[in-house]
């Protein structure tokens, strides 16, 4: 009986033992934990640290100049993006083609090529007529092509005839 008493009070104080010991290592953790969190502060600029200037003369320049380059893009020109599908993606009919533009005639043609630049499929759809850029959606069937590769094209259609805005390479 003394043995299992002896052995029992032993078990006990090792529970507490392993207790106490996570109780303390996770206080360490959390305390690290805390101070990894919150930045240590920085030192504040010394004293006639130099500085950036936006002067001329800190650039090497001896004056100004009197025009500045225009910046942005102009309204007169014509520009079309196309956002799907992406250059070299695998395609099969029927194809969506979307995008965004900004014309002056309102009228676009959307055509898929072949490698020998055969019309495979071609549809017209109307878009906005403004200087800013408004989107446009055109959903097309084209013929089984015989080659691996062609082309998708955005033209656009006025008075004065088609004008190639866009060209990007697609697979079948």
């Amino acid at each position: 009986m003394k043995v299992n008493l002896s052995l029992l009070v032993g078990a006990v104080v090792l529970i507490i033992f392993i207790g106490v010991s996570a109780f303390t290592i996770s206080k360490i953790v959390k305390r690290q934990a805390q101070e990894a969190a919150e930045p240590s502060p920085q030192p504040s600029p010394i004293e006639g640290f130099p500085t950036a200037s936006p002067s001329p003369d800190t650039l090497g320049q001896t004056s100004i100049p009197d025009i500045q380059p225009e910046s942005g893009i102009s309204t007169d020109t014509i520009r079309i993006f196309i956002t799907n599908p992406n250059p070299l993606t695998l395609i099969s009919s029927p194809v969506k083609i979307t995008g965004y533009t900004n014309l002056t005639s309102g009228v676009i043609a959307a055509r898929v090529k072949d490698e020998q630049g055969q019309i495979l499929g071609q549809s017209v759809t109307d878009t906005c007529t403004s200087s800013q850029s408004c989107s446009f959606e055109i959903n097309m069937s084209f013929a089984k092509p015989q080659d691996k590769t062609g082309t998708v094209q955005i033209l656009s259609l006025s008075d004065s005839g088609e004008q190639l805005l866009e060209s990007l390479a697609v697979r079948f």
